[in-house]
């Protein structure tokens, strides 16, 4: 089930505005699938060798990196700010993900949560139906109706979830190019 509000939105992220807040900004950690929870704990000292944070060094220490809700698996956040503790203060107030710096860098070969990856699409899995949809966070209020189609701009998220062929016949049913 696919959101008929996705046949119009337009969506381009201006980073330079927000600088990351939407990994600060909500009421929980990122969902995780099994597999990636697992790589984060599997790989958790490699991670906090490369936080600098004290906070979140002490958070991982205390509660671990990963926590259980409703039975999903989410990322650790922070307590006063809802920060993600994976999340590295730049220069300049800009945040980057440390998952994907790693990634950037070629040391790692998970490149972020699949659901950060497809933010601001949101993925449920229901009982009987697989349900897409999305999500206006006043954060990146300045994102909405510019750029490229919301779909096409997360294409590469949309492909490492869902596969070539969904998004094939997807892109084909909304007459996008490929």
């Amino acid at each position: 089930m696919i959101s008929e509000e996705l046949r119009d939105a337009r969506f381009g992220c201006k980073l330079n505005i927000c600088k990351g807040g939407c990994c600060v900004e909500g009421d929980g950690g990122a969902p995780l699938e099994p597999e990636e929870a697992k790589w984060i704990k599997d790989n958790i000292e490699i991670l906090l060798t490369h936080l600098y944070d004290e906070k979140s060094l002490t958070r991982v220490e205390n509660i671990g990196p990963t926590y259980v809700e409703d039975g999903v698996e989410h990322v650790t956040i922070l307590p006063k700010n809802g920060a993600c503790v994976f999340l590295l203060e730049e220069s300049k107030g800009f945040r980057q993900c440390l998952f994907e710096k790693l990634y950037l860098e070629g040391r790692t070969e998970f490149q972020k949560p699949i659901s950060c990856h497809l933010f601001p699409l949101i993925f449920r899995q229901t009982k009987y139906h697989k349900i897409l949809s999305f999500q206006r966070r006043n954060i990146c209020l300045p994102s909405w109706n510019h750029g490229e189609h919301l779909l096409k701009n997360l294409e590469p998220a949309l492909k490492r979830k869902f596969g070539n062929n969904f998004v094939s016949k997807l892109f084909e049913k909304l007459q996008f190019e490929e």
